[in-house]
Parts: structure tokens; C-alpha cells; sequence
């Protein structure tokens, strides 16, 4: 079933929430009271059900993406997964044959969008997949103390490659093709490039 959640005080209720009732647990115990627990998700949560073999031809990865998206905007009922024609960052690369194999449609398309460094975000129905913007303005300032109490991240430099070099076999000339690409230079919100963290290997 299809569920809204609204809160607020003084009959001035928004919307926080808006998808689909997915599990209902029952719980009993001893000297304890019973316990109904209703678990909702996002209505994105229906890319990832079922695994999936599909070839798909001559298409961008973006195409790839709005056309997956496209599928479930049909089938669904309110609330629909709505894909807006902004809300899918346009790719460059344009596959000759890209293949599904036995992926969930959220599982491929979280692969096709790592590839182009996109972020797929399911949010009240919508399913947008972006780049992230590192110049936007903050749209909510934490503070310890005051609105953050509790906190907890992590940065390991093991992890970052200052570049990457890729081998293939190239049928048509008979030889070894080499690809080399170089971290994009873009800092994020720390501040700290990826030549600089990679500089530990």
C-alpha cells in the first residue's frame, strides 16, 4: 500500500515522507508490550526486486538510465518514480553493446552512474541522477553542540589512486591498447585533491 507521512506543530504539517508499506512485523513478548512494526520505503524500492539480463545498443549510459527509469514511471501507481528530463545528467560515451546480467535495475544502474561518477538519489518518488555539486550553498549549517550531537566519518588515503591505467586487446590493430586516466582535480568538501591523498602509495 501506498503511505504519506506528514509532521509538524500547530496544524502546520509538511510532507516528509511519501512511498510504499513493504513489511509488517508483529512482535510478543514476555512482560513486555506488543510491538507493531511497519516498515516503508521510497517507491524506488521496486528497481530492486528482481534481477535482470537485458543487452542495450548503441545508448549513453544517461539513455541507459531514462530508459530503465521510464519502465518503472509506467508500471507504478501513485506514488510514481517521475524522472523529469533534468534529472538525468547527460553521459558522453555512447556503448556500442552495454549488457545487464543478472542485476537488479537499482544495482546496474548504481554501476552505470559510479562509472560516470554520478550519485543515484531516491527521494518522494523522483529518482535523480546527478553529479555532485561542490559549489552549491549549504542548504542547513550544523553546529556541535547545538544541532549535531553526534558524528561520527572517516577519510582513508589507501583507497585513492592518483591515476588509473587500463590494457585491452585491440582486435583490429593486433596490438596492446593503453588508456591512461588522471584524477579530475576536483577537492569536494574537504578541500583535499586525490593526487594529494594518492601520494601514500
Amino acid at each position: 500500500n501506498d503511505l504519506e507521512i506528514l509532521a509538524g506543530y500547530h496544524q502546520q504539517e509538511e510532507l516528509i515522507f511519501r512511498g510504499v508499506v513493504v513489511r509488517h512485523g508483529v512482535k510478543i513478548r514476555q512482560d513486555a508490550p506488543p510491538l507493531l512494526e511497519i516498515e516503508c520505503k521510497d517507491a524506488a524500492v521496486k528497481m530492486t526486486v528482481e534481477r535482470k539480463n537485458k543487452y542495450f545498443f548503441n545508448q549513453k549510459d544517461s539513455e541507459i538510465a531514462e530508459e530503465i527509469l521510464r519502465t518503472y514511471a509506467r508500471r507504478t501507481k501513485t506514488p510514481t518514480i517521475s524522472v523529469p528530463g533534468d534529472e538525468v545528467d547527460t553521459t558522453s560515451a555512447q556503448h556500442r553493446e552495454m549488457v545487464q546480467f543478472f542485476a537488479t535495475d537499482w544495482d546496474f544502474l548504481q554501476m552505470r552512474a559510479e562509472a560516470n561518477g554520478l550519485l543515484v538519489v531516491a527521494n518522494d518518488g523522483q529518482v535523480r541522477v546527478k553529479a555532485p555539486d561542490f559549489d552549491a550553498s549549504p542548504v542547513f549549517n550544523a553546529a556541535y553542540g547545538t544541532s549535531l550531537f553526534e558524528f561520527e566519518a572517516e577519510m582513508d588515503a589507501r583507497d585513492q589512486y592518483p591515476d588509473a591505467q587500463t590494457r585491452s586487446w585491440n582486435p583490429a590493430d593486433q596490438a596492446v591498447a593503453e588508456m591512461l586516466a588522471n584524477e579530475n582535480g576536483t577537492a569536494g568538501g574537504s578541500g583535499l585533491f586525490g593526487q594529494a591523498l594518492g601520494a601514500v602509495r
